[in-house]
């Protein structure tokens, strides 16, 4: 399992670059979390056949075959100026 945050600076070596050598390299899940553009995104993506697809929410919650748990990122309150998020778990 491999977690990226996309930054301003990253956005295509996270969204593309990494997404191909991690899928080379066999990491099973590629966490992609992505606060720009004023919402925040958080996907699961999980490889098959050498590729990524992002795994289907269910009510915000994403379920990693990793872990055998799901997960929910929500935005916590908090400093505006350094924004904080809380990763749920059930």
């Amino acid at each position: 399992m491999v977690l990226e945050v996309v930054s301003t600076s990253s956005v295509n070596k996270d969204t593309v670059i990494l997404r191909e050598l991690y899928a080379a390299a066999g990491i099973p899940e590629y966490w992609l979390i992505n606060p720009l553009g004023g919402r925040l995104e958080f996907d699961i993506l999980k490889l098959s056949r050498g590729r990524y697809s992002a795994t289907r929410k269910n009510a915000g919650w994403i379920k990693s075959a990793v872990f055998g748990k799901s997960f929910r990122l929500l935005e916590a309150p908090g400093d505006q100026q350094l924004p904080q998020y809380e990763l749920r778990m059930r």
